[in-house]
């Protein structure tokens, strides 16, 4: 080095953090990337896709939601009443053979009504509704049992009350009281529908 020069630069890498000068020298850059720095730019790439078709995602999201937070509800009912026996859907299911007039059992439905669209544009809020029908099984000769399942049933979904989504920040609406629909016989079991409205701006 000549007098007078200054001190010749250190090469870059070496005022860099360690990490960053491993992966450098290594040829591994990808791994010297702190996590934070690749979780801010998956965030970006998630929040760009989702503006973009949310409006897509979203949509399936919801309405599978939907039917697991009503579903659930349902569950909590069957454990309050002791019932061990509940259809789930797309489940294979075959209830007691041995039937008596004590034997019980449910079988819910989601019943959705057509999504309307409430706001013009892909950000726009839409309007989803529909029934959770609950049958509600009882061994003919119940009685009056079978009426007093149902309408505990009714009084499980009081209106107004509010179910939370899952993963979700939106809560599910119970906009009327249930009702129930009739007494059908389906040999050897006598059973009451219990229809819940439910309604959700998402």
């Amino acid at each position: 080095m000549q007098p007078g020069r200054d001190k010749p630069e250190r090469d870059i890498s070496e005022r860099l953090p360690r990490g960053f000068q491993r992966g450098i020298s290594g040829n591994r850059c990808a791994r010297a990337i702190p996590k934070a720095i690749k979780g801010c730019l998956d965030s970006v790439v998630y929040l760009v896709v989702g503006k973009r078709f949310g409006h897509w995602l979203m949509a399936d999201l919801i309405e599978v939601a939907i039917e697991a937070a009503l579903l659930t509800k349902v569950y909590a009912f069957a454990e309050l009443q002791s019932i061990t026996k509940v259809a789930k859907p797309n489940i294979q299911f075959e209830p007691d053979k041995n039937v008596t007039v004590a034997s019980k059992w449910l079988r819910p439905t989601v019943l959705p009504q057509p999504t309307i669209k409430s706001q013009i544009g892909d950000d726009g809020e839409c309007f989803y509704s529909g029934l959770l029908q609950i049958d509600c099984f009882m061994g003919q000769g119940a009685g009056l049992d079978l009426l007093r399942l149902a309408a505990a049933a009714v009084a499980f979904f009081p209106p107004g009350a509010r179910l939370q989504l899952p993963e979700l920040a939106h809560q599910l609406l119970i906009v009327e009281k249930a009702y129930p629909a009739g007494l059908f016989e389906d040999k050897p079991w006598s059973f009451i529908p219990v229809r819940v409205p439910y309604q959700l701006y998402a």
